[in-house]
């Protein structure tokens, strides 16, 4: 998707066309910035897995997620709007509103078909990049962790 806008941008500034190039330029920033959080939240989920092959994160596009329906049987955690990420896009009404931080940074986290989804964006790459750090610092992606994981208080791991 990064390459297309940017191919698109390219051909729209070689037609002097500057004011449509704006919205691939931004969407080619935005990929590339969302592709560093989903790769930070990524190594956070499996440090906290600990090396169990069934309790790690897996990054897919987001036009792969949508096209391939196998992944909406799983847990998934979108990164950017409705706007940006056709996975959120599809999940973003579905979802409520679990933090919003100013008009900047918003989580959204429930259950579709009884499947947990979280949805994590901002207005801008900087609020998405602070959606992402609320989810993590506020305890909600080890909440997440627990209910997919099922921890046991009992003996004080997963199972």
């Amino acid at each position: 998707m990064a390459l297309a806008s940017m191919l698109l941008a390219e051909a729209f500034f070689a037609l002097g066309k500057k004011k449509e190039m704006v919205a691939p330029v931004q969407r080619v920033l935005d990929l590339s910035a969302r592709f560093d959080y989903e790769y930070w939240l990524k190594n956070e989920i499996d440090r906290r897995g600990l090396g169990h092959p069934f309790r790690r994160a897996v990054v897919v596009s987001d036009a792969w997620y949508v096209q391939n329906r196998v992944f909406h049987l799983n847990p998934s955690v979108m990164i950017g709007g409705p706007g940006v990420n056709l996975g959120a896009r599809e999940f973003a009404e579905k979802l409520p509103i679990v933090v919003a931080e100013g008009e900047q940074a918003f989580v959204q986290s429930g259950d579709v078909h009884e499947v947990p989804k979280v949805c994590l964006w901002g207005i801008d790459a900087s609020g998405t990049a602070r959606a992402v750090r609320i989810f993590v610092d506020r305890e909600l992606l080890t909440g997440l962790l627990d209910r997919i994981w099922r921890l046991r208080p009992d003996v004080g791991e997963y199972v």
